[in-house]
């Protein structure tokens, strides 16, 4: 439920399973999985501009 609300605005992809990402996150508190939402929306963002400076 915590994924869920955290994630209620935005979009994800068709493949992307909560449920799948929960049962990998057992024990998590929900700062947890705040930071862990936030790194992974990032983490494109972040391979994108280590490739531009490798130009």
């Amino acid at each position: 439920r915590i994924l869920k609300l955290i994630l209620s605005k935005e979009a994800l992809a068709e493949d992307v399973s909560l449920e799948s990402v929960a049962s990998m996150t057992d024990g998590y508190s929900g700062s947890d999985l705040k930071n862990l939402c936030v790194t992974a929306a990032g983490r494109p963002i972040h391979d994108l501009l280590e490739r531009e400076q490798k130009v």
